[in-house]
């Protein structure tokens, strides 16, 4: 983004680009001096480091296709930023909007939450392509001012609708049975919980257990990176014995291992060494989601 921000301004002016780089490098390489004299690796090998090393994740562009579907309204609204003449007024969002899909189509590890920095980019430029194209059929057609705003207003409105409904509809990620999880969790021996990144920290609150080693972040891009070494874990998990907790989704043509467990190393370790101490479950349309505590 300031890449093409010092782009722009340096087409229009040499002297405001100057400026701005300078701004931009001096909080950018303060912040990143004062980071690595403080922390060192602990800062820049999980902060940058970390992120050139996560594994290839899913195309871009069924990433892509997916935000478009769901969001298909705003960007057809967007696409028609194509046939608008005067593209001066927003050629930095444009210009924006464009260099950052072609990161995205470059870097290998990807996520749909990616896309959400394109989502206010994009809402810019169907706003300006609306009006400008509402401006175009009211003078063409001679139609009322008031009638065209009405009719971009109806389009806002049912973005709205569309927006809240698919929030609404989405329960995929509602941890419904987590008190009762935690309930059990309390209740035992045990002082340390481990596992699932997605389940585990939440539990570990409610529970009043901490988290096993200190590992607050639990994504298993840290083992499959290599930051953290998993015969390392595993011994650790020998020697303290926490709580393990694992999340599972059963489809109706097989299942979904989540978290840690998504790995084959900790799967079968847990298999064969531990055993599980209670199974929760708890229904999502066709899915059926189980979150497993198990005992080493």
């Amino acid at each position: 983004a300031a890449a093409v921000i010092a782009v722009v301004l340096l087409l229009k002016s040499r002297k405001n680009a100057f400026h701005f780089l300078l701004g931009f490098s001096a909080v950018f390489a303060t912040v990143n001096i004062l980071l690595l004299a403080m922390f060192g690796s602990s800062y820049y090998i999980p902060v940058i480091v970390y992120h050139f090393l996560k594994p290839e994740t899913m195309p871009a562009s069924v990433i892509l296709l997916s935000i478009v579907k769901d969001n298909w309204l705003l960007a057809a609204a967007a696409a028609l930023f194509i046939f608008t003449e005067d593209k001066k007024r927003v050629s930095m969002v444009t210009l924006l909007a464009a260099a950052y899909l072609v990161f995205f189509m470059l870097y290998k590890s990807l996520f749909s939450y990616y896309t959400f920095i394109l989502l206010p980019l994009l809402a810019l430029m169907a706003g300006y392509s609306l009006f400008k194209a509402a401006n175009k059929i009211a003078a063409k057609a001679d139609l009322n001012q008031r009638f065209i705003l009405m009719a971009i207003g109806t389009i806002m409105g049912i973005s709205v609708i569309m927006s809240a409904n698919k929030y609404m509809s989405y329960g995929f990620q509602d941890f419904n049975n987590a008190h009762e999880v935690a309930q059990y969790l309390a209740k035992d021996p045990h002082t340390a919980v481990f596992g699932d990144d997605s389940t585990t920290p939440l539990l570990a609150l409610l529970s009043g257990k901490r988290i096993a080693f200190n590992h607050a972040d639990l994504n298993n891009f840290r083992w499959r990176t290599g930051l953290v070494n998993m015969q390392q874990t595993i011994a650790d998990i020998r020697r303290e014995k926490p709580l393990i907790v694992t999340f599972q989704v059963n489809l109706p043509k097989g299942n979904l291992r989540y978290g840690i467990d998504a790995i084959d190393e900790f799967h079968n370790f847990l298999t064969k060494e531990c055993k599980i101490g209670k199974e929760f479950t708890d229904i999502w349309q066709v899915y059926e989601k189980v979150v497993r505590v198990w005992v080493c």
